[in-house]
């Protein structure tokens, strides 16, 4: 064997011996490190079947200590030290040379080596060569059938098996057993030492003899691997982001869908759209991600507040369609069109979800759904008065669904679709036997209420009170009684039945205390307790319907009505814009509204409503009124340039519209009011050539007056017919007219004022009473001063709202009787006048300071100085005055000799 062979033997045996899975320990490179570097320690150690080409890891073979490390030792003697039943791992023949073995041993550093030979130039040491030098060493070693003497025996040490983990810290290899000191075991470090010196040696001497061959390989190695970065650098394919891999897997999907689905079914809504984002925004196309979508789409559409907006409608139903685009074909996507329909038709869009209802029909007629989208459907077309497309469609369901659980339901809606166009007895005749198959449930009750309905618009009351009479006296069950009860009491009250009508809806808000039928019946039962006088009691009902039922618009509307009429208009404007907030905005609410904070002198929210009014309806009527009304609002809260600017605007606006007329009245007013009568005049005189109505021409003649225009407003006051006004604007024309005749004629004119009061009770206002009591002063007709007085306090005792007119009255008669020095009369009206004014108004304060006065004028001294103490110690405008008097009054008892009682404030003392 030549040294050339010799040399390559030796390389494999030392790449074959180490061990490249078990790490040096610290000490052992640090050992190796300070040894120098010897030929004598290269060892030769090669496998008897060839060189090792492992096609998976083997276990490490146990290695015996090799008997003489002289280079030149022959390597038949190296293997035949080896025992018989030394446990070498042998790889088979067919295992060695596999592609993917081979690749396993190659690192990144010899990736240009792992090339295939014809890429490499011929100077290269190829695989053949290498082999074949290796088989040459084994002939000439070991041949076949050659036996050696065994060596002597050592002990072998077995390599821990270890199974590889990833990125795990290496382990520190296992100490060998103590060997005798004649041997060194072939894993110590001094064995590991001489290896690696093996190894570096065999490099060496391959180096220096094949420089060229070696230098070649290093070369091509290089440019291939330079050839391959460049050309993979340059053809990169994007590829899904492992971010996104380890973000969202199916796995993940599916868990965040099982934990949604049992979030819905116990109802948070809100923490299931939650889980599901948490996956959706990355997840993969796929069956899971539709599941999961339109299960969102399902939390999301039963999250939803009631009442349901504009936007978040708008919002939900293009989720909807976006989902719809992107799995049209899902199981799910009839549920999800039925969820689109129902939230257009609950924002009032029905138009638009009729059409979803029809595309429904068409595209998944045949789905397992297709009753509740008929039923639906239906429902929606009696909606829209589609009385022959309605019943199509309950026709259609009773027949291709027969044992649906809407079957009922659908044939009741099938009687009204025909009521609706117009077949009375058709329908009749389906209502009758829902009766008949029904006759103690709710669906029964519902017939015999569409029966006794068709009787009630006919007129026939009796025939609807036997029918409705008859089976709540038969049914066994209340279900679905309230609607008889609440058709039935109307029936009554038809009838002229009112004790009756009372009765049953009493009976029904006590027996069915959260139907809607229930809030209808405290709306019809505060009507006839008003229609019987008992405005007070249909207050405190319609007070409590609206406590219960807060979102009922109707029933706020009607608690409006009775507060304003009973004289709480500031009251009754809040109820009004409750109204408005859970009902759909009027205009006609909105003015009423701001009328009503108007007149209980709440500008601000006056103002505010007539703003709102003006901002969603500009052009209506309604807003063109409040405009005008707003505009009066201003210029009393000082607004003087902003109001006439708004009402010339208005007047020129509205030119040829009925909304001129009213523009032009307050225009007219506002000048009367800011005394350029002359403006008034004119302006006024527009509105009675505009129009001849009395109505008109009456508002134009109170103008008139208002502005001091007496002689022009007495002449247009003289051609109005009065007959053919309205209360409001017959009194208020003909107190004006009177007035202006008092100037002229007092006693007559004190004769059209009474006749004004007698005519027109309810029509009467604090200025009129006003006006009335300061004629009969004037004229000095005390008595009826003194009856106006008291009817006055009657009406403020019925009504608290109606004081501050008492308060007024009353110290307009105290004063003229203590001008007249009545003073004991004069304390009763100034202590009526103290006892009903409101404790932060200066009205009080005067009333009490005026009643000393009297007090002391009549001789009740000392009453009258303990009153004045009271005042001086409050923060009363009089509190100065009041103290002066009583140090006057208690100075003029002590001349005369009469007792004083004592000051009763250090403020009065001194």
């Amino acid at each position: 064997m030549d040294e050339r062979d010799s040399n390559t033997a030796e390389l494999d045996v030392a790449l074959s011996d180490l061990d490249m899975d078990s790490p040096l320990a610290r000490e052992t490179l640090d050992k190796l490190l300070a040894e120098p570097a010897t030929p004598e320690s290269d060892t030769v150690l090669k496998n008897e079947h060839g060189p090792i080409t492992p096609s998976a890891r083997p276990e490490p073979p146990v290695v015996e200590k090799v008997p003489s490390s002289t280079p030149d030792a022959p390597v038949a003697e190296i293997t035949a030290s080896k025992s018989a039943t030394s446990p070498v791992a042998v790889i088979p023949p067919s295992d060695a040379g596999k592609p993917d073995a081979t690749q396993e041993l190659v690192s990144t550093e010899n990736l240009a080596a792992a090339v295939p030979a014809e890429h490499a130039e011929e100077t290269v040491l190829s695989q053949d060569l290498m082999d074949s030098l290796v088989k040459e060493v084994q002939a000439e070693a070991a041949p076949l059938g050659t036996t050696t003497a065994p060596a002597p025996a050592v002990p072998t040490v077995q390599a821990p098996k270890t199974t590889p983990k990833r990125k795990a810290a290496p382990a520190t290899p296992t100490p060998a057993p103590p060997q005798p000191t004649a041997e060194k075991s072939p894993s110590s470090p001094a064995a590991t030492s001489t290896r690696i010196r093996s190894l570096g040696a065999a490099m060496g001497r391959l180096v220096r003899r094949h420089p060229v061959r070696l230098g070649a390989s290093l070369a091509v190695g290089i440019l291939g691997s330079l050839v391959t970065y460049s050309f993979l650098s340059a053809h990169q394919v994007r590829l899904p982001g492992t971010e996104t891999w380890l973000a969202v897997s199916p796995s993940d999907i599916k868990g965040a869908y099982r934990s949604a689905q049992n979030l819905v079914a116990l109802g948070r809504f809100p923490e299931a759209i939650r889980e599901l984002d948490a996956v959706l925004a990355e997840a993969p196309p796929g069956p899971e991600r539709a599941d999961a979508a339109y299960l969102r789409l399902e939390s999301a559409y039963k999250s939803l507040p009631e009442p349901i907006t504009a936007k978040e409608t708008e919002q939900l139903v293009a989720e909807i369609d976006r989902v719809l685009k992107q799995s049209r074909t899902h199981p799910r996507a009839p549920e999800a069109l039925l969820w689109k329909a129902d939230l257009l038709q609950r924002t009032g869009d029905l138009p638009s979800a009729r059409s979803v209802y029809l595309e429904l029909l068409e595209d998944f007629g045949n789905g397992p759904h297709l009753d509740q989208m008929l039923f639906r459907a239906g429902e929606l077309a009696l909606s829209l008065k589609r009385g022959d497309e309605a019943a199509g469609h309950f026709l259609r369901l009773l027949e291709q669904v027969p044992g649906s659980t809407l079957g009922a339901q659908a044939k009741l809606g099938l009687g009204d679709a025909q009521a609706l166009s117009g077949k009375p007895d058709e329908a009749r005749r389906v209502y009758t036997q829902l009766t008949q198959a029904y006759p103690d449930q709710a669906i029964g009750a519902e017939a015999v209420a569409r029966l006794g309905r068709i009787a009630f618009d006919a007129a026939q009351y009796d025939e609807t009170v036997r029918l409705l009479e008859g089976r709540l006296e038969t049914a066994t069950s209340i279900k679905g009684n309230d609607r008889l009860y609440l058709l039935l009491a109307k029936a009554y009250r038809a009838q002229g039945r009112t004790e009756e009508t009372e009765r049953v809806l009493r009976e029904l808000i006590e027996f069915f205390p959260d139907t809607q039928d229930t809030a209808a019946a405290y709306v019809e039962l505060s009507q006839v307790l008003e229609a019987l006088n008992r405005e007070r009691e249909a207050l405190r009902i319609i007070s409590r319907g609206a406590d219960r039922f807060p979102r009922d618009a109707e029933m706020l509307r009607k608690q409006a009505e009775l507060l304003k009429k009973t004289g709480n208009p500031a009251a009754a404007g809040q109820a009004l814009v409750a109204a408005l907030k859970v009902g759909k905005p009027e205009p006609g609410l909105l003015l009423e509204a701001a009328r009503s904070f108007s007149k209980a002198g709440e500008n601000e929210e006056a103002l505010e409503t007539y703003e709102r009014l003006l901002l969603l309806f500009p052009s209506s009527p309604e807003g063109i009124l409040g405009g005008v009304e707003m505009a009066e609002v201003e210029f009393e809260a000082g607004k003087v340039r902003v109001a006439l600017g708004r009402l010339e605007g208005l007047s020129i606006a509205a030119a040829g519209q009925p909304q001129q007329l009213p523009a032009l009245l307050a225009l007219g007013r506002v000048y009367g009011k800011l005394g350029l009568t002359a403006r008034a005049a004119d302006v006024l005189s527009e509105v009675t050539r505009i129009s001849t109505e009395p109505e008109v021409q009456a508002k134009a003649a109170v103008a008139l007056f208002d502005s001091n225009e007496w002689d022009e407003g007495m002449a247009l006051a003289g051609r109005i017919d009065a007959s053919k006004l309205s209360n409001d604007s017959g009194y208020a024309l003909l107190v004006r007219h009177a007035r202006a005749m008092m100037r002229a004629d007092p006693e007559r004119g004190l004769e059209k004022m009474e006749h004004a009061f007698q005519t027109y009770p309810q029509a009467r206002t604090s200025e009129g009473d006003q006006w009335l009591l300061e004629a009969y002063l004037a004229a000095n007709q005390t008595a009826r001063a003194r009856a106006l007085v008291a009817d006055l306090e009657t009406r403020a005792k019925q009504d608290r709202a109606r004081a501050p007119a008492l308060v007024k009255g009353a110290l307009t008669w105290g004063d003229a009787l203590y001008e007249r020095e009545d003073y004991r009369t004069a304390v009763e009206a100034y202590t009526l006048a103290a006892t009903y004014s409101d404790t932060a108004d200066t009205s009080a304060d005067w009333a009490k300071y005026q009643q000393a006065n009297a007090l002391c004028a009549a001789g009740e001294v000392n009453h009258g100085i303990a009153l004045y103490d009271e005042i001086a110690a409050s923060k009363s405008a009089w509190a100065d005055d009041a103290a002066i008097r009583a140090n006057y009054v208690r100075l003029d008892q002590r001349l005369h000799g009469k007792p004083v009682p004592a000051p009763q404030t250090a403020e009065v003392q001194g």
